[in-house]
């Protein structure tokens, strides 16, 4: 940050002519984010065209077609044609494109909730399928399982771990007492606020496979998918029946994941690009030389004949470390734009509520959340209506559903809850009851496999 935008921070903290100081410290920061915006730009759209050159995304028609949008709007913005008016025009597509990739995002994440349910359920089923069953002692396992989560050093991560196993050992228990335990446990959230209580209602309905956005049709062959595991007979699986599963939810998987990381990628360079448009009208001379540089990658990047290598390193080269000092500047002024010193009034009444909120949007995209909605408003719920009916839509869904996919939603909404026990015994006593009470040397082994899998990775 330059001495000038220090020096108005400084007199802005200490109340001292606001009037004077405001403008020149937030055109200073604008222009912070605006350098921010292009160096990232350049080093992510290099990335994004190397995977697109390699066919290494994931892309249908709909993908095709944004990321066409995407490549114009950039040239235009390198071509150093941009006026006042395009600049609002392409904001205004931007905006659009990020609200589109959001409810995007929302039906990906539908999808990965309910295919992780049958995932689940042929996980357990493995061992049976595959002949690979081990002879689970209760006693034993308890065990080592309490060895696991009690160990000295781990205590940062008991409950963490402690959530995992749960969620991993067989489900042992009725109805009746899963949703006497979630109302029990998710009491915690009733004094949070707004958007944290709607934030874990959201994470329930997830982590249960109850979300329903709309534009599930959009992606023909997750659907066709879910579709196909929604048929299958758990309780009558047959050994070929079980690898024709196996080789679809690979498939399945594959394609989830590539659009996933699709949408990823493209959303990084919109977040970059709406930054970069919010702030156009407002930085200076002397930030669009700074950022010149970036301009020559992307320009680079953009060209229709490939790059050298040599090339690439001279262009790539100068933009080292000034993401890293950026960063430093950035956050330092976060601090103080989330308590910033000066009303909402007096903003507004020296004319710059809009660099304001513009500002206060881009600091919303300087995180690592791509796909956060700076917009979004939280109502306040009642707590107890909410329990209930999440509790009604879940109970409904697993009167329909067989028991199997009832216990993986079980095992996922346990996860994603606090732990009710407040002793290690009481914890060793569910462990051991639930061994206890599973018959199912498939379900035993998986579960014990799984959780030592994860003790290994700790």
């Amino acid at each position: 940050m330059d001495h000038t935008t220090i020096q108005a921070r400084k007199a802005l903290m200490a109340g001292r002519e606001p009037e004077k100081n405001l403008p020149v410290y937030l055109k200073g920061v604008a222009g912070a984010y605006y350098r921010m915006a292009n160096f990232n730009l350049a080093m992510q759209y290099a990335t994004f065209d190397g995977a697109l050159s390699g066919h290494g995304l994931f892309f249908g028609e709909e993908e095709d077609l944004y990321a066409k949008q995407l490549k114009e709007l950039l040239t235009q913005y390198v071509s150093g044609m941009v006026t006042p008016e395009l600049s609002e025009e392409g904001l205004k597509k931007l905006l659009a494109l990020r609200t589109e990739f959001i409810d995007r995002m929302q039906v990906l994440t539908a999808y990965t909730d309910k295919l992780y349910l049958h995932e689940y359920v042929l996980k357990r089923l493995a061992p049976g399928m595959e002949h690979t069953e081990e002879e689970i002692d209760s006693n034993d396992a308890v065990k080592e399982l309490t060895g696991f989560l009690f160990h000295e050093g781990r205590k940062d991560y008991l409950r963490e771990n402690l959530s995992y196993v749960i969620s991993e050992l067989p489900i042992r228990m009725t109805k009746a007492r899963f949703f006497e335990w979630v109302k029990q446990t998710s009491a915690a959230f009733r004094e949070s606020d707004a958007e944290s209580l709607n934030r874990s209602f959201y994470m329930l309905y997830s982590a249960a496979g109850l979300l329903e956005p709309l534009g599930m049709e959009r992606f023909a062959e997750l659907k066709t998918a879910l579709e196909y595991f929604d048929t299958l007979d758990y309780r009558s699986m047959t050994e070929e029946k079980y690898e024709e599963a196996k080789v679809m939810l690979e498939t399945v998987t594959e394609h989830l994941s590539g659009f996933s990381d699709s949408y990823c990628s493209m959303m990084e360079l919109i977040n970059s690009m709406t930054s970069i448009f919010l702030m156009l009208p407002f930085v200076s001379p002397e930030d669009e030389k700074s950022v010149g540089c970036c301009i020559n990658a992307l320009k680079l990047s953009l060209r229709e004949e490939p790059a050298t290598e040599e090339e690439l390193m001279e262009a790539f080269s100068a933009l080292e470390g000034v993401p890293e000092e950026l960063e430093t500047e950035l956050l330092a002024e976060e601090g103080i734009l989330s308590e910033f010193p000066v009303k909402d009034s007096l903003i507004e009444a020296m004319m710059q509520k809009v660099l304001f909120s513009r500002i206060q949007y881009a600091k919303q995209l300087h995180t690592t959340s791509l796909f956060v909605n700076p917009e979004e408003t939280f109502e306040k719920v009642e707590f107890d209506e909410e329990i209930e009916k999440f509790c009604k839509i879940l109970s409904e869904k697993m009167d329909q559903g067989q028991k199997a996919m009832n216990r993986a939603r079980m095992a996922q909404v346990l996860y994603h809850l606090p732990v009710p026990f407040t002793k290690s015994s009481d914890v060793q006593s569910y462990m051991m009851s639930t061994l206890d009470n599973c018959h199912d040397a498939s379900e035993k082994t998986a579960a014990m496999r799984i959780i030592r899998g994860f003790a290994e990775e700790r």
